[in-house]
């Protein structure tokens, strides 16, 4: 199979040259496909991926052979196999929290591994407000998202909740002081409760002293079941859902909770790191 960019340069071009065949402008070439010019413009700079429909509406739109209609399919068909099938997210926000909701409803397992916040589902009240808070939300807004996390964490504690949860962080997590010290000696009270609890959540630390044999993780993420992967970055959060894709997050998962300490080892660390934080409010 052709690469990815092979395809596309391929696509473009030979929809340039049907446009140019049939000496049609761009604005018109958008009329007869019944598309924008803007799309029409982009895919033939190689700038837009169209799906396989849009090309058959381009190539029907242009007047192309059915031979050459069957070459665009197939490329556009490329390009889809190489690409990871995603759903964004709304920034932190209620939508966004509604549909985590759902998700952590329709999984057997939910598995979290994150690099600079406490999980979701590990987090005190205060902790929660701070998160939100640091995304620019009104105080109703963070109110509202405050109360459908809370809602989230204590159904994921109660005995009636069918899904698991592993959640796996680095000490440097803990270390972060997104509050202030006794905030976080708070939060990180919690984190040891509910490592050593008998709960559906199962609690996992790296401590900064444990060599990483080479596994680098490049951000955190979510997991659900071996469905879909929740990742975010500043402008929005993507739901990726490609098997290919969503296989590479399970191994990375493997990987990072290989090198945690679950249980009883987790809750100590959590107490060493909480007692530093006693100590710089002092």
């Amino acid at each position: 199979m052709a690469s990815p960019i092979s395809s596309q340069a391929e696509l473009a071009r030979t929809l340039r040259e049907l446009r140019d065949a049939g000496g049609l402008s761009l604005r018109a070439a958008a009329d007869a496909a019944d598309v924008s010019y803007s799309t029409v413009r982009r895919i033939e700079r190689g700038e837009y991926q169209p799906t396989v429909e849009l090309v058959q509406k381009l190539a029907t739109g242009l007047g192309a052979k059915p031979a050459v209609r069957r070459r665009l399919a197939e490329l556009a068909g490329q390009l889809a196999d190489h690409t990871e099938p995603r759903q964004v997210l709304l920034r932190g926000g209620m939508l966004a929290q509604r549909r985590y909701r759902e998700l952590e409803a329709s999984a057997g397992l939910v598995r979290a591994f994150s690099l600079a916040v406490v999980p979701g589902m590990l987090q005190t009240e205060a902790y929660m407000r701070a998160v939100f808070a640091s995304g620019g939300y009104s105080a109703e807004e963070v109110d509202g998202q405050v109360a459908q996390r809370l809602a989230r964490r204590d159904r994921a504690l109660s005995s009636a909740g069918a899904t698991e949860y592993v959640q796996v962080m680095t000490e440097g997590v803990l270390r972060w002081q997104l509050v202030g010290p006794e905030a976080m000696a708070e939060q990180l009270d919690l984190i040891a409760e509910l490592a050593r609890g008998d709960n559906r959540v199962r609690v996992g630390v790296i401590p900064w002293s444990r060599p990483t044999a080479g596994v680098l993780p490049m951000h955190g993420f979510d997991l659900y079941d071996e469905r879909g992967a929740v990742y975010g970055a500043l402008n929005g959060v993507s739901y990726v859902t490609a098997p290919r894709a969503v296989a590479d997050f399970v191994r990375m998962f493997e990987q990072v909770e290989a090198l945690a300490d679950f249980d009883g080892k987790a809750a100590e660390h959590a107490e060493r790191i909480q007692g530093d934080h006693h100590r710089s409010s002092g």
